[in-house]
């Protein structure tokens, strides 16, 4: 066999369609012999017989099977496939309808029409003006206003990265830039006029054209505008139309111009004429404008000018005005209306008293009217402090119930209703000029406990002067001066403490002041000794002779305390004396507390404590234990209880016990105060010591007496074998019970007198294993 094998190389095996270039070469081998023909079959129809392939380009975009079928000088073949691919080449292809426009609402719309067999495409726009498009189709495209041709450049790329461009051109002509100017656009209706000059440029000005309208019924064609004027006020649109005749390009433009309107000036007064103290005059704008905003200038005519729409005004100088009102509109156009102003004649209200200041128990007021006006006439009314109106033109022997400081009120009215107001006091010497204060820092309700009150005589009346004073504090205790030493009453109780005094009139005048003294809480409590840990239970005897204790707060002397109990309980964390204490606090806050120095005893209890050891078994099945008292040297009384229903009172007693078992023995101790304590232990379990006694004959012989040969010993076993033998070797019984023993038979029968032997094993519950050889002799 001749090894012959086909192969080929491809210099690139994947290409775009366009331009497509393949190279297959041939790297057949044969180990022994001669290729003779080599056969290529390009899958496309194609087919050479030769070496290799080279510079070979396929007519479509597909993926071809190219073979290599070598033959050798022994008529052998052998083939050899693989692919190359074409892949889809894009075509650009795209219109642009409409390539040619004017500058003004110019949009270049794109279709595109690229064409591509399979796959899909990546597109790239350049526009000529430094701006790019990724999409399809791009979105209306729009150029800055400038005379130009653009150069529209496309590039489109398969996803396998095959390419294809295309471009065109666009052309953008020149339109005209319709400009003119205006003298000036806005302008007060009042003889306004309006004026225009021809501002439009283009490269060629003697080919354009104009087209003019005034938006009031007139217009014109030509480079020369005409003047326009308005019939009423308002915003005019003003338009011009230039149009190339070479470019087919036109340009509009269009400006407002405004005949601004004045405004209707006007206002109304609540009253043009006025009495001149209190003139308040309140001015309403009435004022009017077609389109616009309106600010307002008043002037008073007094120096003084306001902005607001609705002023009002009120006049320090009595003589007539002439008020101005300027309109002035946001377009500077201006309006004015005067309107005059008048006073009456004002009268001036004035009186005269014949003593302002009398005493309550003998007084007479004379009032005479000393009011004027320059022209006219007026009339009056007398306003007391008792609601009283006279209107007589003098008062005479006017008395009050009232007291203190009583205002009288003179008002005048003119015949053209001016009015004026007089007003004076008059002062009445009342009862209760005199006061009680304390100090500041001082209560007028205390706790009889250090109470301290410091009185003031208080004159609330600046206009009487006090000669003489006389306290009386009602416990006993008086003073004679305004400011009396601190004082403390000596019991507890409601007072009313009275001051007197005496004015210079010789008035006398009583001043109260009540005062409460509350009595204190009487703190009191006990407690009983305890052995610790226990607790310690409070009794409060704490009083108060009248009211209540609202709250009580205890300190047990150890760092606790509580509150808002009445007989609390306070467990100590260590024996001994403590002083505790009470604080009381009365429902008027009076505070009363004790602390009792080793009020508290919680007296030290004993230390139990003992250990034990195992006695020697004197007794078959009995186990002793020494117990040893190992508590406090303060112990003078002992209980114990062994757990097994047996008691004592010894120091050092010695425990028996008759089964076997686990128990807890307890040791209550006593001191001589009575103090104890317990502490409980167990024994583990407890065993008998073992013993075992084997006797050396038995009489089996029916007479009840001596019939059965075994030991005697404890039943606390664990295991037990016993073998009889006899003097030839012979095993003649064997038990595992302790208790049963052997009746001196073998197979039932009797055996002979004699010796034998006895072996036992056992296994004792507390104790070694053992092993036991006798010899035993039965008699009959």
């Amino acid at each position: 066999m001749r090894a012959q094998k086909s192969a080929y190389s491809i210099s690139k095996d994947k290409q775009c369609f366009r331009n497509n270039i393949f190279s297959f070469t041939n790297k057949s081998t044969i180990k022994k012999g001669t290729i003779l023909q080599y056969t290529w079959n390009m899958d496309n129809g194609d087919v050479f017989n030769k070496f290799s392939v080279n510079n070979y380009s396929f007519n479509a975009e597909d993926t071809f099977d190219v073979k290599l079928i070598s033959k050798s000088d022994h008529n052998c073949y052998d083939t050899f496939t693989r692919p190359a691919i074409t892949f889809a080449q894009p075509i650009a292809m795209f219109i642009i309808p409409n390539d040619t426009q004017c500058w003004q609402k110019h949009y270049f719309n794109f279709n595109n029409q690229t064409i591509l067999k399979y796959g899909t495409l990546t597109n790239f726009w350049q526009f000529g003006d430094n701006t790019t498009s990724t999409e399809f189709n791009p979105s209306s495209k729009s150029y800055i206003n400038k005379s130009a041709t653009y150069l529209i450049k496309y590039r489109t790329v398969s996803e396998h990265g095959c390419s294809d461009s295309t471009q065109r051109k666009i052309v953008l002509l020149e339109r005209p830039i319709s400009e003119f100017s205006i003298n000036d656009s806005i302008q007060c209706f009042k003889g306004h006029l309006f004026t225009f000059i021809n501002k439009t440029t283009f490269s060629i000005p003697s080919t354009l054209s104009y087209w003019w309208d005034y938006n009031n019924g007139n217009t014109n064609n030509g480079i020369n505008p005409k003047p326009a004027t308005y019939n009423a006020p308002g915003l005019y649109n003003v338009s011009l139309v230039s149009y190339s005749t070479i470019t087919n390009c036109f340009d509009t433009l269009v400006k407002i111009v405004i005949p601004a309107p004045h405004a209707n000036v006007d206002f109304t007064l609540n009253k043009d004429t006025q009495c001149f103290r209190f003139n308040y005059f309140r001015f309403t704008n009435s004022s009017i404008l077609l389109f616009g905003a309106m600010k307002y200038q008043w002037s008073f005519r007094d120096n003084t000018l306001d902005t607001a729409k609705n002023p009002t005004k009120h006049y320090m100088i009595e003589k007539s005005y002439k008020t101005k009102l300027v309109v002035n509109t946001n377009y500077d156009c201006k309006d004015s209306i005067e309107k005059s102003i008048e006073f009456y004649e004002t009268p001036i209200a004035k009186m005269a008293i014949n003593q302002a200041i009398q005493c309550s128990n003998k007084h007479a007021f004379d009032l005479t009217n000393l009011s004027t006006i320059k022209t006219g006439n007026f009339t009056q009314n007398w306003v007391f402090a008792d609601a009283s109106i006279q209107s007589t033109y003098n008062v005479t022997g006017k008395t009050f119930n009232l007291f203190g400081d009583l205002p009288v009120y003179l008002a005048i009215n003119s015949n053209n209703g001016c009015k004026d107001t007089a007003f004076d006091k008059l002062y009445l010497e009342k009862s209760n000029n005199s006061l009680i204060g304390l100090n500041s820092n001082d209560n007028d309700s205390q706790c009889f406990k250090a109470n301290s009150y410091r009185f003031t005589a208080i004159n609330n009346n600046v206009k009487v002067s006090v000669n003489s004073y006389d306290w009386q504090f009602g416990d006993g205790q008086s003073a004679n001066s305004s400011n009396p030493s601190p004082l403390s009453f000596k019991k507890h109780g409601h007072f009313l403490v009275t001051l007197y005094t005496i004015s210079a009139n010789g008035c006398l005048d009583t001043a109260y002041h009540p005062i409460v003294v509350h009595p204190q809480p009487m703190s009191l409590f006990k407690s009983q000794a305890v052995c610790f840990p226990e607790p310690v239970k409070f009794v409060n005897l704490s009083n108060i002779s009248t009211g209540t204790i609202d709250y009580t707060t205890w300190y047990f002397g150890d760092g606790n305390k509580v509150i808002g109990v009445i007989n609390p309980v306070n467990t100590y964390k260590q024996a001994g004396n403590y002083n505790a204490g009470i604080v009381n606090i009365s429902n008027y806050c009076c505070i009363d507390s004790i602390t009792i120095t080793n009020s508290v005893v919680v007296n030290a209890k004993p230390k139990a404590d003992f250990s034990f050891n195992r006695l020697k078994t004197i007794v078959q099945d009995e186990t002793r234990l020494q117990f040893k008292d190992e508590s406090s040297a303060d112990v003078n009384t002992f209980n114990w209880n062994f757990g097994n229903s047996t008691f004592s009172n010894q120091k050092d007693p010695i425990g028996i016990y008759h089964d076997t078992g686990r128990f807890h023995v307890t040791e209550i101790v006593f001191n001589a105060i009575g103090c104890s304590d317990t502490i409980t232990k167990p024994t583990g379990l407890l065993l008998p010591d073992f013993y075992y006694y084997l006797p050396n004959t038995f009489t089996p012989n029916n007479n009840l007496i001596n019939e059965e040969f075994k030991g005697v010993g404890s039943q606390y076993i664990y295991k037990f074998t016993m073998e009889i033998y006899n003097r030839w070797g012979q095993k003649v019984f064997e038990s595992h019970d302790i208790n049963k023993g052997w009746d001196g038979t073998y197979e039932g029968e009797p055996c002979m007198e004699g010796n034998y032997m006895c072996r036992i094993y056992l296994i004792p519950l507390n104790g070694p294993k053992q092993m036991i050889e006798q010899m035993l002799t039965l008699l009959k």
